[in-house]
């Protein structure tokens, strides 16, 4: 089973990354959904969409 993320760009850094946890694709779109309606100018991610969830390599445990 494939697995989905929701992922919107950094208003800070302008650099697009993972907002979510993996999960089912309809709760992705649902939850992305839920996140876009939000009323705000000062919410911290934006331009958020839907993609195929990458395993990212683990950025706290870096053991090299």
């Amino acid at each position: 089973m494939t697995l989905y993320c929701i992922t919107a760009r950094n208003r800070l850094t302008g650099d697009r990354e993972i907002i979510s946890n993996p999960m089912p694709k309809k709760q992705a779109e649902d939850m992305r959904l839920k996140f876009a309606c939000k009323i705000g100018g000062k919410k911290p991610y934006t331009h958020s969409k839907v993609e195929p969830y990458i395993p990212q390599h683990d950025l706290f445990n870096d053991k090299e």
